[in-house]
């Protein structure tokens, strides 16, 4: 099962409201600079394409990193609980079940197992876009709101890919 990280406000956000999300990841390597869109092939890979003196069209099979359909869960770090030698997340809620295995006191977001994951999301839709910004309204809603557009305005002008999602139960 695959795990992805998001900034504590949007975790917090997601945990409460249970409504449909957005998030954008950045597509590495980069499509050519030529590229005008992006569209799923019969593979479920991405292949882009764009107009060019010679209509260029890369098909070198970008891959994004979730599917539809494929539930995930969201990395938080973890801190152990010297009084039961268990887990406890940054709000103090407590891991059940889970034994601390490792040699830090903190287990950094990215290294955390899926079995130590209180939230489940499931991917509802993929596209492949060049990042424009203004968002509309209901796109900014769907990404977090105004919280988000620090992040958005560090990626604006590059290739991403779009993924919507709702929260589920584990």
């Amino acid at each position: 099962m695959n795990g992805t990280l998001f900034k504590d406000w949007k975790i917090k956000a997601i945990a409460e409201d249970d409504r449909e999300w957005m998030t954008r990841r950045v597509i590495k390597p980069q499509p050519p600079f030529w590229a005008e869109r992006g569209a799923q092939n019969q593979f479920g890979r991405w292949d882009f394409g764009g107009h060019t003196a010679t209509q260029h069209k890369i098909s070198c099979g970008y891959e994004s990193r979730y599917q539809v359909g494929e539930a995930v869960y969201i990395k938080e770090a973890i801190y152990l609980n010297y009084d039961t030698n268990g887990a406890i997340y940054r709000d103090g809620s407590i891991i059940p079940n889970l034994k601390w295995r490792w040699r830090a006191d903190v287990l950094e977001a990215r290294c955390i197992p899926a079995e130590a994951a209180r939230y489940f999301i499931k991917i509802t839709d993929i596209r492949a876009e060049r990042l424009r910004l203004p968002l509309s309204p209901e796109e900014l809603k769907l990404e977090g709101g105004e919280l988000a557009l620090s992040i958005l305005e560090k990626i604006n002008g590059l290739w991403v890919f779009v993924y919507s999602f709702k929260r589920v139960e584990k």
